[in-house]
């Protein structure tokens, strides 16, 4: 089932993004695009989406969307 939801003024199709850092707005979408195109640690991430961390409260959970991405890599 694809999902059509408005949220300020944009359409979102099938997948709510999910914020993963919040000083910078940078979502799953963002950060998965980031390590897609090659980025494989937090700072290439960043500098990627153009950006620097701000809190950095956000860390932990881009190094667990690297190992994510590394591990499905290495099983595919």
């Amino acid at each position: 089932m694809v999902i059509n939801i408005i949220i300020n003024n944009f359409v979102v199709l099938g997948h709510l993004a999910m914020y993963i850092c919040s000083c910078r707005a940078l979502t799953d979408k963002d950060v998965g695009n980031a390590i897609r195109s090659g980025a494989d640690r937090p700072s290439a991430v960043y500098e990627s989406c153009g950006c620097k961390p701000d809190c950095g409260r956000c860390v932990n959970r881009i190094v667990n969307m690297l190992k994510e991405h590394k591990k499905d890599a290495v099983s595919a």
